[in-house]
């Protein structure tokens, strides 16, 4: 048995010559698949650098260049929401939590932050539930847990 299949992977266009060793061909695809993982972005690393340093205006620029870059990053998303959360504009951050949590439903410190957005702009039941949820999916996060206690009325949001 001869055959070619071609495999269009990221970054790589391998042809695998299968001579009855599909075995093989499987391998090889494993191991393209694997090393075409993205990785986070350079912008991305210059706004959680930006972040360290304290300069705010400058994550918000290279969180924006990574999300023009590529529009599926969560993570540049949340970070971004972040940002225009500590720079009091609740609705823009809410837009960019509400994309982050579209890509990766289960990234708690998005809805964390989301729920901080929703308590700035004084919706405390929406703000709660997104606090709920991020301890439930990260019980140890200590973000979640202080921003669901006022309001809560002073009790964890564990329920």
């Amino acid at each position: 048995m001869n055959c070619s299949i071609w495999l269009k992977i990221p970054r790589l266009d391998l042809r695998v010559l299968i001579a009855g060793f599909c075995i093989a061909a499987i391998a090889q695809l494993a191991a393209a698949q694997r090393s075409s993982k993205p990785e986070p972005s350079s912008a991305y690393q210059r706004g959680l650098q930006a972040i360290r340093t304290g300069d705010v205006q400058q994550a918000q620029s290279e969180f924006e260049q990574a999300i023009r870059a590529n529009p599926r990053d969560a993570g540049a998303h949340s970070a971004l929401g972040w940002v225009l959360l500590v720079r009091n504009e609740p609705d823009a951050a809410i837009q960019h939590l509400h994309a982050a949590l579209r890509l990766k439903p289960l990234l708690a410190q998005a809805h964390s932050y989301l729920g901080e957005a929703l308590a700035q702009k004084n919706l405390p039941e929406e703000a709660i539930t997104e606090f709920r949820t991020a301890i439930k999916l990260a019980p140890s996060n200590d973000d979640a847990h202080r921003g669901a206690r006022p309001h809560a009325g002073g009790a964890t949001a564990s329920r």
